[in-house]
């Protein structure tokens, strides 16, 4: 195939695709590791690099020879140099963002390296917080997103806060399932013992904190339940008032044993809490999503990530401490709601959100992005026809 590269001649190759990840974190993982493995493995007519190094040196051959970059979460005015340094040579430059990473709570421990302000939790200087330097890095932040060539994010409400914030020429690319490794598991019998399932990492204390006092309750009314916890170690605090024989927990798992780790818990139902703020309604429904996939029937927060839920069908929405409380006891006291609820949801999630289908999309947009950079050459190096999807 007959590709241009930075204004050299015509060379027989597959147009390169250059991302430059966000270390090897979770959304890494599911923005660009699992789409590209799932490309390669089903055949596009793209080439992809993924590069993990945080140091982006100008003069790596395979970066010089991309047709497309793709930064995820840049941050830093270097980033915005090499955007330039790139762009000057005609190679287009693309951004992701999955989430309004300086909009974090105090919670949160990024809120070191990213908060903007003084709050109770964190003050100058202490435990290197210096909102001043990270002053900067929203400078480099604002660069990036208003710089580049093109914007790509998760669901078309966080794509709105960043137009409202003077983004163009955005693209959603929705977070979706690998159903080669998110795999049902027959639960097996356990008596009429009810597990209630919760995983996530230390960035999401505030959200598991909004219904503790909920799943006590839920404990204390259901001796059967018991509550088995994927989370850090120090938050055992949280569940003191829980029975010990009701709640069970675990370590977050390495992110390729996920899907089977997730398999193994056999819930009985899955939460999904979400306080609500800004950071949040910029989620996406990943937690429903992974449930779902699992044949898990979940009680998310009534929040934008999960209003593609059929409220009593492929989940349940819930507010108020009150909803969240009467939901699962709705669910703990039905076994047949809980299994009708857990094929509709696996059945809607591998119609919408599987990454079988869902990965032409990133395809779709990068040949896009990198068509159009052959456009604008025409004129110089000649016409030829456009790199076309192996899905049309």
């Amino acid at each position: 195939m007959n590709v241009l590269t930075n204004g050299s001649p015509l060379q027989e190759r597959k147009p390169l695709v250059f991302i430059i990840q966000a270390g090897f974190s979770g959304c890494a993982y599911w923005r660009y590791a699992t789409p590209i493995r799932k490309l390669r493995k089903l055949g596009s007519p793209l080439d992809y690099v993924l590069y993990t190094d945080y140091n982006i040196d100008l003069s790596n051959q395979i970066m010089q020879n991309a047709d497309l970059i793709v930064m995820q979460a840049p941050g830093s005015h270097e980033h915005t140099r090499v955007m330039q340094e790139m762009q000057k040579r005609g190679i287009p430059v693309y951004v992701d963002y999955d989430d309004i990473s300086f909009e974090l709570s105090p919670c949160n421990p990024k809120y070191r390296d990213l908060g903007l302000k003084e709050t109770e939790e964190w003050k100058t200087g202490r435990d290197l917080f210096y909102p001043e330097w990270n002053k900067m890095k929203y400078d480099g932040f604002l660069g990036s997103i208003q710089n580049c060539d093109g914007f790509t994010t998760t669901t078309p409400f966080i794509a709105q806060v960043y137009k409202d914030m003077g983004v163009k020429n955005i693209h959603i690319l929705p977070n979706s399932v690998d159903f080669d490794y998110y795999k049902f598991l027959p639960r097996p019998e356990l008596g009429n013992e009810v597990s209630i399932g919760w995983f996530g990492g230390d960035s999401h204390r505030d959200d598991l904190d909004f219904v503790k006092d909920v799943l006590k309750e839920i404990c204390l009314k259901y001796p059967q339940v018991r509550l088995v916890i994927k989370m850090p170690a120090n938050w055992v605090d949280l569940f003191k008032d829980v029975p010990i024989h009701q709640k069970e927990f675990h370590l977050w798992s390495e992110l390729e044993n996920h899907p089977l780790a997730l398999s193994c818990k056999f819930w009985d139902i899955g939460i999904a809490p979400l306080t609500d703020t800004k950071f949040n309604r910029c989620k996406s429904n990943i937690k429903w999503q992974e449930y779902s996939a699992v044949k898990v029937p979940s009680v998310c927060s009534n929040l934008e990530p999960y209003q593609n839920i059929k409220d009593g069908v492929t989940g349940f929405l819930a507010t108020s401490e009150k909803e969240w409380f009467e939901k699962l006891c709705i669910l703990v006291e039905n076994k047949d709601l809980r299994k009708t609820m857990a094929q509709e949801a696996w059945l809607d999630c591998y119609k919408l959100w599987n990454l079988d289908t869902n990965c032409r999309i990133w395809e779709k947009t990068y040949l896009e992005a990198i068509n159009n950079a052959i456009n604008t050459r025409t004129s110089l190096h000649g016409n030829r026809g456009p790199v076309t999807s192996r899905s049309g």
